[in-house]
């Protein structure tokens, strides 16, 4: 038995030796430089963003061997991570459509669609009421009345960054159900409506 333990130990300390002799001087000062730059790093800024994906290309051009010497890989992972939230913190604040409120749905919409018979108007209240009327003519406020409210209240939903709108929705009280709109905004501050559903769907621009 004691025979067989000390030929163990002979096999494990060869392996060792030899693990160690693998290695080099060399993968060790490239590694250092890796460790040195990560050190570097500090408090996470958008400034940064250029130097934390260079010092994560650097860590990535390493070798398996030369990467195991990296002991503070941790900071670089995390930093890359944070960058990552704050470039898309900073890509919804510069989207117009993100800083939409409800207010400012409030007042009358009228259909794009010119080709139509007639043309839809929605009028979005500060009740929260959203009425519906389909007209030839202009409208104004006075034309809502109870028997045109479609809905007695409306949601307006956080940005959606894949999709670069806002979502919202109305319940449909002669339905009894649900219909989702979309309102982005463009440069000019200009914000488009969008409504799906058969009866009432489509595109729509506030009157001014």
């Amino acid at each position: 038995m004691m025979k067989r333990n000390m030929g163990l130990l002979i096999a494990l300390c060869l392996f060792l030796i030899t693990f160690a002799g693998c290695t080099s001087e060399e993968d060790k000062a490239t590694a250092q430089k890796v460790v040195e730059q990560i050190n570097n790093i500090g408090d996470i800024t958008l400034e940064k963003e250029n130097m934390i994906y260079v010092v994560q290309q650097m860590y990535n051009s390493l070798t398996s061997r030369q990467k195991g010497l990296v002991d503070n890989y941790e900071i670089l992972s995390e930093a890359v991570s944070e960058m990552e939230n704050l470039l898309i913190e900073e890509e919804i604040k510069s989207d117009p459509t993100s800083a939409i409120t409800q207010d400012e749905l409030i007042g009358i919409w009228e259909e794009d669609d010119a080709s139509d018979v007639h043309r839809g108007y929605l009028y979005f209240t500060t009740e929260g009421y959203l009425y519906y009327m389909g007209s030839k003519d202009g409208v104004t406020r006075s034309d809502f009345t109870g028997e045109y409210k479609i809905s007695s209240s409306y949601e307006l939903g956080e940005y959606n960054r894949e999709t670069k709108v806002k979502e919202g929705s109305f319940y449909c009280i002669p339905k009894k159900t649900y219909f989702k709109f979309y309102v982005s905004k463009n440069e000019n501050g200009e914000i488009v409506l969008e409504v799906l559903d058969k009866t009432i769907g489509g595109s729509y621009h506030k009157k001014g």
